[in-house]
Order: structure tokens, then C-alpha cells, then sequence
């Protein structure tokens, strides 16, 4: 008994703790997401047309990935979306925080009802979605997407 009280005072005293880690912040910045957003609009004219000006376009990181030892456990961090319009010539700008370390970005687009020209006489009315795009960035950095929606 004498040497199970001993040993059970040994685990208690030397026995294993958590160590809890904390996230290191680091100095953020920007990046800038920016492109042409197209869709197939005319079926009359070859090639693809610019979406319409006012379509909303949406980039996501977590914020673990601004932390060094963060991860991207979105669970723990979450996630930030940053909204932007498409303006003239389909062009988009969207700016995200990013550090000196990689930021992982997921450019999503609302989705778009639009009449597609399918000849002279006929007009389709259409959904246009946009499939997610990935990318990744760091400060300081314009990173070029182009955009390609579908129906």
C-alpha cells in the first residue's frame, strides 16, 4: 500500500499539462484580387461578354492564416469576407488583409439573372453562377484572377 500511495503522489505531482500555445500576431497588410469578370451574354457574337456592372464579388480568407502559428481552422479563427462590385468592362477590385506569410483566397461571385441573346428572335432568360476560384497571397501583392461565370 505503502508504494501505491507513492505512486499515485508520483503521477499527481509529475503528471502531463496542456500547453496551451498562443497564437503570434504579425504585421498585416494588404493584397489585392482584381480581374475581368465574364459570361457568355450574346450566343450572336463569339466569345464571352463583360457580367453586368453591379454584380457583387466576394473574397474569403481565415483568420487563422494571419497568425503565424494560426492554421486555417476556421472553426477556431473564422472567416472574413470582403465584398466588392464589378464595375465597367466586368472589371473588379477587391482588397484583403495579408501578411508575409500565405493567405489563402477564395473569390466567390453572387449569382446573376440575365436575357441571353440566342438569335435575333429568341431571348433566354438565364441564371449565371460562378464556381469558387482559389488563389493565395501576400502583402503588398496584386494577384490577377479573371473570372468566367456559367449558366
Amino acid at each position: 500500500m505503502k508504494y501505491f500511495t507513492l505512486l499515485l503522489l508520483a503521477l499527481v505531482l509529475f503528471s502531463c499539462t496542456k500547453e496551451t500555445v498562443e497564437p503570434v500576431v504579425v504585421t498585416n497588410g494588404n493584397a489585392t484580387v482584381t480581374g475581368i469578370a465574364r459570361a457568355d451574354l450574346d450566343l450572336t457574337q463569339l466569345g464571352l461578354e463583360y457580367v453586368p456592372e453591379g454584380t457583387i464579388i466576394m473574397a474569403k480568407i481565415n483568420l487563422g492564416d494571419l497568425f503565424l502559428n494560426g492554421g486555417n481552422d476556421s472553426t477556431v479563427y473564422g472567416d472574413k469576407i470582403y465584398r466588392t462590385t464589378v464595375g465597367t468592362n466586368g472589371r473588379y477590385t477587391i482588397n484583403v488583409e495579408a501578411n508575409e506569410f500565405n493567405v489563402d483566397v477564395s473569390i466567390m461571385g453572387e449569382d446573376f439573372e440575365y436575357n441571353q441573346i440566342v438569335n435575333d428572335t429568341v431571348i433566354v432568360r438565364k441564371i449565371y453562377t460562378l464556381a469558387t476560384n482559389h488563389t493565395t497571397v501576400i502583402d503588398g501583392m496584386t494577384k490577377v484572377v479573371d473570372l468566367t461565370y456559367n449558366n
